[in-house]
């Protein structure tokens, strides 16, 4: 049965999503870097706060019996947070491809064509128990210029909030929208099939976790 709060929950987010990819698919490589680099400083500045955070996922999952591996996935530590943070740097660090051309030639009446890179708009993501992938996700999608709905995993969703919480408002502060990062609260599982069936919605669907996760998306979902 379709969950017609999380359907509106989707649709909302997904048109804030779209509005926000209009200046986000021509904003500079310049602006996009000051704002990895300001979400990897207001990281490093959250310690305390994220870690309070995960650490009521984790005292939640070891009441739910979760094991010791899917523990491992969800557990941040310092040493998690400081790689994130760079991480997010490296990703600043990386020549901007949006705009690059490739596949150059010229055609025998001398008419040159090439292909050129260029954003493709809202993308949906799920994943599963790795908060640390919340930044990878974003980082990535910034800098090719999308905006982006996530849905985390259910063991992480204290972690994941304060993670979104602190990239949001950097992105404020780098005088971008927040709404080009999006984040769907609910931890019903209908949402995955809301999402991967979206198109209305989502350009591009990308599913990170195990191997169910990713055949079940390959078998049900009609967005790309």
């Amino acid at each position: 049965m379709v969950n017609s709060t999380n359907s509106l929950e989707l649709i909302q987010k997904a048109g804030k999503a779209r509005d926000a990819f209009r200046d986000l698919r021509t904003l500079s490589s310049e602006r996009k870097n000051i704002a990895l680099n300001a979400i990897a400083d207001s990281l490093d500045q959250s310690h305390e706060e994220i870690l309070q955070a995960n650490m009521i996922d984790m005292e939640l999952g070891q009441k739910d019996g979760l094991s010791t591996a899917v523990l491992g996935r969800l557990l941040l530590d310092e040493t998690r947070l400081n790689s994130m943070s760079m991480d997010l740097r490296s990703v600043a660090s990386l020549p901007d491809p949006v705009g690059e051309s490739f596949d150059a030639k010229t055609l025998d009446n001398g008419i040159k064509i090439e292909k050129r890179r260029v954003p493709l708009g809202v993308i949906g993501c799920v994943y599963e128990s790795r908060p640390n992938v919340t930044t990878d996700i974003v980082a990535l999608c910034l800098k090719s210029g999308n905006t982006v709905i996530l849905r985390g995993g259910k063991e992480a969703v204290n972690s994941n909030a304060a993670l979104i919480k602190l990239i949001r408002q950097a992105l404020e502060k780098s005088d971008i929208s927040a709404d080009v990062v999006q984040f769907i609260n609910s931890t019903d599982r209908s949402v995955v099939d809301q999402m991967i069936r979206a198109n209305d919605c989502i350009d591009l669907f990308i599913p990170r976790g195990g191997a169910s996760l990713i055949q079940y998306v390959r078998d049900n979902a009609t967005v790309p």
